[in-house]
């Protein structure tokens, strides 16, 4: 089930968040959680329309029916933050001081990517590279395939 909540939108150094009230982040799972996000103008209701959004799919920033995937933050000066990156503001028209309306709920969904055919089959044929990609760390590997996956 969905929370639901209104806040402004605030800025960290460069870093566009909203500020989670401590129920809604327990409700959530805590801090750190695995949320999924609805974003919109507390005016409208959240819309789905976001821009690049197949390629966001294929990435794992959004999901099929139209959350974007994010995480909880704990912060040492104040409450849990979510932070807003640049296509959530932009799915709300949103940006730095307005006020928007947001639903979340639990990411109960795998967060792993795609490995691209070609891919799986250039590392099959060659197993030096195949032994250099099974070496690096998982956080490394996802940042590689992210980037394939966000290539037109």
């Amino acid at each position: 089930m969905a929370q639901r909540l209104k806040a402004e939108i605030k800025l960290a150094g460069i870093n566009p968040y909203v500020e989670v009230a401590e129920r809604l982040t327990a409700a959530m799972g805590g801090p750190q959680a695995r949320v999924l996000v609805r974003i919109g103008q507390a005016a409208q209701s959240a819309t789905t329309e976001v821009k690049d959004a197949e390629r966001l799919v294929a990435i794992g920033r959004l999901t099929e029916d139209g959350w974007f995937r994010s995480t909880l933050v704990p912060s040492k000066s104040g409450p849990t933050r979510l932070y807003l990156d640049q296509w959530m503001r932009a799915s709300a028209g949103a940006g730095v001081g307005d006020e928007v309306e947001i639903q979340l709920r639990q990411d109960e969904g795998s967060r792993e990517l795609q490995v691209p055919a070609a891919l799986v089959e250039a590392l099959l044929e060659d197993q030096a590279a195949l032994a250099a990609w099974e070496g690096l760390t998982s956080s490394r590997r996802r940042e590689i395939l992210t980037y394939l996956n966000f290539l037109k």
